[in-house]
């Protein structure tokens, strides 16, 4: 009997030891949870963009217009989030540079086996599509890890014949 009263004492101190310490870690499990969800959409609303700087290029290289791409950011998005897009279409190519130097690809047009191979070069035009999102209005959660002034930035470099 003496010995039922016994544990019937530590099992009540034992059971306000593992109150205390469950109060005493609750917000610490709370914040580690936070920081990883923050932490995963961070990532998404990140892949997200690199799709949507992919899908401008491919826009861009097929002769579309920074109007059809934010038509394209409309329909990705949804108009509230992509009207706070920046997007930017920049020429690669600067003037002066010789086709030569300047040029993505060379076909071969004939081989002779007497002479050296006759090459002809194609003179395509890289194009940087780039796309830039606060982070605020990239992610869906307020919980992410960064401050409230940084931004996404996706980037596409495309060619255009």
């Amino acid at each position: 009997m003496f010995r039922h009263r016994l544990l019937d004492r530590r099992s009540k101190r034992s059971r306000g030891v593992v109150t205390a310490e469950l109060l005493l870690t609750l917000p610490l499990i709370v914040l580690l949870g936070a920081f990883l969800v923050g932490l995963v959409d961070l990532v998404i609303a990140e892949q997200k963009l690199d799709e949507a700087s992919g899908r401008a290029g491919r826009i861009v290289a097929l002769g579309g217009s920074e109007q059809d791409v934010r038509t394209m950011l409309d329909a990705f998005w949804g108009p509230e989030r992509a009207r706070y897009a920046q997007v930017t279409i920049t020429p690669l190519n600067q003037p002066g540079i010789s086709p030569s130097t300047d040029s993505f690809a060379t076909e071969i047009d004939a081989v002779n086996f007497a002479d050296a191979p006759v090459a002809r070069t194609q003179h395509r035009e890289l194009i940087e599509v780039r796309i830039e999102l606060d982070v605020r209005r990239a992610t869906v959660t307020k919980l992410v890890p960064l401050g409230r002034d940084e931004k996404l930035i996706g980037r596409t470099v495309v060619s255009r014949h």
